[in-house]
């Protein structure tokens, strides 16, 4: 819930610490995935699906970033 409601925030601060929670999620997939494939020999739609669904919300989180972070500089730039 926490961090559903920093994502509603527009914070490059609280953005950016979404973006970092997210890559932690997909470093664990990565090791999860590899734990599936080349240890247990095994595919699992539900589990693959999961690591797919937690990199596209780290693609989201990363541009989200960039557009905050984008936007404050220009605020910054019109007050100059």
């Amino acid at each position: 819930m926490l961090l559903l409601c920093a994502g509603l925030w527009r914070s490059p601060v609280l953005s950016m610490c979404l973006v970092l929670l997210s890559l932690i999620a997909n470093l664990g997939s990565i090791y999860l995935a590899y734990i599936l494939v080349y240890v247990l020999h095994d595919i699992c739609v539900v589990c693959v699906t999961v690591y797919i669904i937690n990199f596209f919300i780290f693609i989201c989180n990363v541009l989200m970033w960039r557009h905050l972070v984008k936007r404050q500089e220009m605020k910054i730039d019109k007050r100059k």
